[in-house]
C-alpha cells in the first residue's frame, strides 16, 4: 500500500473510514504470488496529508521526508523515510548532506501522554476479504468487530441444482482462521513454507485467490453510527 502511493506521489487529505486495496492479480492469467497473506491490520499513518508520521531513527513525531533515502536504499525497511527535526539535524545532514528533504505538513491529529515524543499511528482492521477463481467469487468476513472474532466464508457457488441449473450459494464458519492468519512473521513464515495442496481447503482459497481486501477505521465508522 505505501509503496503504491510512494510511486504515485499521492496522499490522502483524510483518515479514510473504509478502505478497498486491490490484490497484485489479474484474472487467471496473471498472479504475482503463488499466496498472499492479507495482514489483519493496516497502516495509514505514512499516506495521510495531515497523517503523524514516526521518524525512523527515533519514533519521535516527524517533520520531514527524504524520499532520496529510500531511492538509494539507505532505509530498505522504510517506504516513507521520515526524521523528526532533531535526527534531521543531527544525523540526516551528516550522512546525506546531498539530499533535499521535503517538508511535512504540520500534525493535526491530537495526541495523548506522549504528545510530545511520540506519533500517533492510524490503523485499519481487515473486515472482508474477497476472493476470485474464474468466474466464482467467495468472500470471507469477519464476525463482530473484536480482533478474535470468527470469521465466515460466503461461497456463491458451492452447490447446482439440475436439471434446472441453478447455482446454490452457502455460508460457514472457517475453522482455525486465527490458527493461519495473524500479523506476526512466525505465521506468514508458516503460510509461504505450506505447500499449496497442504492448505486447509477454505483457508486455499484465502491465500491463492484473494483480490480486494476490505479494511475499516473502527473509530472513524463508530463516530459515524
Amino acid at each position: 500500500l505505501e509503496w503504491s502511493f510512494f510511486e504515485s506521489e499521492l496522499l490522502l487529505e483524510k483518515a479514510p473510514s473504509v478502505l478497498m486495496m486491490q490484490m497484485p492479480r489479474f484474472g487467471t492469467d496473471y498472479k504475482l504470488f503463488e499466496k498472499i497473506m492479507p495482514t489483519l491490520k493496516l497502516s495509514t499513518t505514512n499516506i495521510l496529508n495531515q497523517g503523524c508520521r514516526q521518524c525512523v531513527l527515533c519514533g519521535g513525531r516527524a517533520s520531514r521526508l527524504c524520499r532520496q533515502c529510500n531511492e538509494t536504499l539507505r532505509f530498505p525497511h522504510f517506504t516513507f523515510v521520515n526524521f523528526c527535526t532533531m535526527c534531521y539535524n543531527t544525523v540526516h545532514r551528516e550522512v546525506a548532506p546531498d539530499h533535499v528533504p521535503i517538508v511535512l505538513p504540520e500534525c493535526t491529529v491530537p495526541f495523548g501522554k506522549e504528545a510530545e515524543t511520540r506519533a500517533k499511528n492510524e490503523t485499519m482492521d481487515l473486515f472482508a476479504v474477497l476472493c476470485i477463481n474464474t468466474s466464482q467469487y467467495v468472500a470471507f468476513v469477519k464476525c463482530g468487530r473484536q480482533d478474535d472474532a470468527p470469521w465466515c466464508m460466503f461461497d456463491s457457488m458451492s452447490d447446482r441444482i439440475e436439471p434446472e441449473g441453478y447455482n446454490v450459494p452457502s455460508t460457514k464458519l472457517v475453522d482455525g482462521f486465527h490458527d493461519w492468519v495473524k500479523d506476526t512473521d512466525a505465521a506468514v513464515k508458516k503460510v509461504r513454507q505450506t505447500a499449496v495442496r497442504d492448505i486447509p481447503e477454505d483457508l486455499r482459497r484465502l491465500f491463492t485467490d484473494s483480490y480486494i481486501c476490505l479494511y475499516e477505521n473502527r473509530a472513524l465508522r463508530e463516530s459515524v453510527c
